[in-house]
């Protein structure tokens, strides 16, 4: 070719509007890009599609040595079905976990595709917008059969079965294709969370006008405002001329330390993809708190005036436990007799008892926090903390030991 292209990637996860957890991950590489949707089991779609970024961070290590080649990314499947076997031998409550792959790389202008599930990689050039993995779910092989339409797949009750994904058990047959790549075009990798709400012609609009940051982040916000029930991940790839220095970033559930801790066996970048409070779910609305309070006795009616007002009390957050594990509190720590004056929140699957044993007496009578916010913050510094404690190679720990709110 007559210039050297390169990709300029941006990514990111969102839990949705629906979800408790994220079990998307996504990988940004200086080689590699991928998105993996987990699926299935106590905890494990995270900890499955997790592995999926692990594995690919290797192969990007070796692509940048110049130790494999790039026809070697059709073993990436390969690899992460023999890590997520490992994983399902040492805890069967894991079994059945899996993930969806979609990943590719460019080398001398040509993109390699591998793809595992549903999760898609989208051109778009000229204008127009295409396809370039294939759905491989049950309600495709329908459309293949000319059996349904596009339109009634879209409703069919069985459009969330998968004909493949990498579950440690099944060997896959990976969908592997090439394409020749231009100046301008652009790549865009995302979960289901994103293709099943949202349409292509609806994905070409919301980015046209963008760069791939913007990009990111009106195709999330798109997904949002269709309900967005399922986690949404995206990642946006330009081709461009000038060399780009990425560095590996790691987004969605493969970020989360309470993640990467239970997967001991393996080797994670230790650039942590920054704290975003989008990557959240959205806060769960409290109309039905202040309304109980406010038709409740005198007497508590009372209390809360001698408090300030309820509108001072919705403003205070705090951390502390829901059960065995982490929430977020709205509110302020304290009750009347049988009435509580906050409500959580939000919660989180990340076990108290997996926290320092000093956070752990830190949490037991709360944590506050000045906004919703810095109550996230906390929950994601007690998480990080409780990793450093058992590993302190992570870029991130000499900060989290120093304060567990932001400075």
């Amino acid at each position: 070719m007559s210039q050297n292209l390169w990709l300029r990637v941006a990514g990111r996860s969102d839990v949705g509007l629906v979800r408790e957890n994220n079990e998307d991950s996504g990988f940004i590489g200086k080689n590699i890009i991928l998105v993996a949707d987990g699926m299935g089991g106590h905890a494990a779609g995270e900890l499955a599609s997790s592995t999926a970024v692990a594995v690919a961070a290797r192969f990007d290590n070796l692509f940048s040595n110049n130790k494999e080649t790039a026809d070697s990314i059709s073993n990436i499947p390969k690899q992460i079905t023999l890590e997520i076997k490992s994983a399902i031998s040492k805890d069967q409550t894991r079994s059945g976990m899996g993930t969806t792959l979609s990943a590719c790389l460019m080398q001398n202008g040509i993109l390699k595709i591998v793809n595992v599930g549903d999760s898609r990689i989208y051109l778009i050039r000229k204008q127009q917008t295409s396809l370039l993995t294939k759905d491989q779910t049950y309600v495709q092989s329908l459309i293949d059969n000319n059996e349904i339409t596009l339109e009634e797949s879209r409703t069919h009750p069985q459009r969330s079965l998968l004909l493949q994904a990498i579950d440690g058990i099944s060997e896959v047959i990976p969908e592997i294709k090439e394409i020749s790549l231009e100046l301008g075009d652009r790549i865009i990798l995302c979960s289901d969370g994103l293709s099943n709400v949202v349409s292509d012609e609806e994905i070409l609009n919301a980015v046209k006008s963008f760069d791939n940051v913007g990009a990111v982040s009106s195709l999330i916000e798109k997904a949002l405002e269709h309900g967005a029930p399922d986690n949404v991940t995206v990642v946006v790839a330009d081709v461009v001329i000038e060399a780009s220095n990425n560095s590996q970033v790691v987004i969605g559930a493969a970020a989360e330390p309470r993640n990467r801790i239970k997967l001991p066996g393996l080797e994670f970048p230790t650039d942590i993809h920054p704290f975003i409070t989008s990557e959240f779910p959205a806060l769960k609305t409290l109309s039905g708190f202040r309304s109980i309070k406010w038709i409740i006795s005198s007497a508590v009616l009372a209390a809360l005036l001698f408090l300030g007002t309820s509108n001072w009390v919705s403003k205070q957050f705090y951390v502390s436990n829901l059960g065995d594990n982490l929430a977020i509190f709205q509110g302020i720590n304290a009750s009347l007799g049988p009435i509580s004056f906050s409500s959580a929140v939000q919660s989180f699957n990340l076990e108290v008892v997996v926290l320092t044993q000093k956070d752990q007496e830190t949490l037991l009578n709360g944590i506050t926090a000045d906004s919703l916010t810095e109550a996230r913050f906390i929950v994601r510094r007690l998480d990080q903390r409780a990793l450093c404690s058992k590993d302190y190679s992570y870029s991130f720990c000499r900060d989290v030991v120093n304060s567990i709110k932001p400075q």
